[in-house]
């Protein structure tokens, strides 16, 4: 069974050429996908982007949801299920690369969250390994920064 842990919200998307030429975005994010572009790893130049979330709508769920093909259908994600393949099998391949909600998934969505609030608060799943829960409230904590960062320049 497939379980939805995170809710990543997207606050910009910009070329990697451009971070790696701003100083400020450049010195706070040392992140391995940087690090390829710059040692010419990544090959298509023009095609490689960073995308940053906002912290204040991305979430990470203490409990998780669970990943089915009604919620996937009600979530308007497009995945075709295919006789041939598991639902399972499906949900591995369809999951591998980040999907974008629609109006109608993400209203769908916030109504699932809202009812997991109304039970517990939404943090950091407990059942994490403590590594990986310092790892995620340290992205979170830098998301915020640049947060912050955007906003004083306006």
């Amino acid at each position: 069974m497939k379980h939805i842990t995170t809710c990543y919200a997207v606050d910009c998307v910009l070329n990697t050429a451009g971070v790696i030429e701003d100083r400020n975005i450049f010195a706070k994010y040392k992140n391995p996908h940087i690090s390829e572009f710059l040692a010419g790893e990544r090959t298509d130049k023009d095609d490689d982007f960073v995308i940053f979330g906002d912290p204040i709508t991305s979430r990470m769920l203490k409990k998780c949801l669970i990943f089915d093909k009604t919620h996937a259908e009600k979530l308007t994600l497009n995945i075709k299920f295919s006789k041939g393949k598991t639902e399972m099998q499906t949900f591995c391949s369809a999951t591998r690369a980040w999907r974008k909600l629609t109006d109608s998934g993400v209203k769908v969505f916030w109504k699932k969250i809202s009812h997991l609030k109304k039970k517990e608060e939404v943090l950091i799943q407990s059942h994490l390994p403590t590594r990986q829960q310092r790892l995620l409230r340290k992205m979170l904590k830098n998301l915020s920064r640049r947060i912050q960062v955007l906003l004083e320049k306006i």
